[in-house]
């Protein structure tokens, strides 16, 4: 599990299945493209979700939310409490789930 540090003392941890996405999207795209956007989506990450844990659009899944980017074919799919972050996975937006 990764545990990454955000703001207001809120935990963000990466699920292994969100890891495996984190890897998928790598294999699919170039390796320079892939660490770029990987890198791209875990600052995304780490900078909203701590300020605004509940700003994502509730998820298919009963207490998920899903998080959206205009820039990015990515979404995350994370549950919430006071104290920590779950991501649980990330799709590409025309992926079947």
């Amino acid at each position: 599990m990764l545990l990454l540090n955000g703001r207001q003392n809120l935990k963000i941890v990466l699920t292994e299945k969100a890891k495996a996405s984190l890897r998928d999207i790598e294999t699919y795209i170039s390796q320079k493209a892939a660490k770029q956007t990987i890198i791209t989506l875990l600052v995304k990450i780490t900078k909203q979700l701590p300020a605004y844990p509940q700003s994502a659009k509730p998820g298919k899944i009963t207490d998920t939310r899903e998080l959206y980017f205009s820039d990015l074919p990515y979404f995350v799919v994370y549950t919430s409490d006071n104290q920590t972050i779950a991501i649980l996975s990330i799709f590409h937006t025309a992926q079947n789930r």
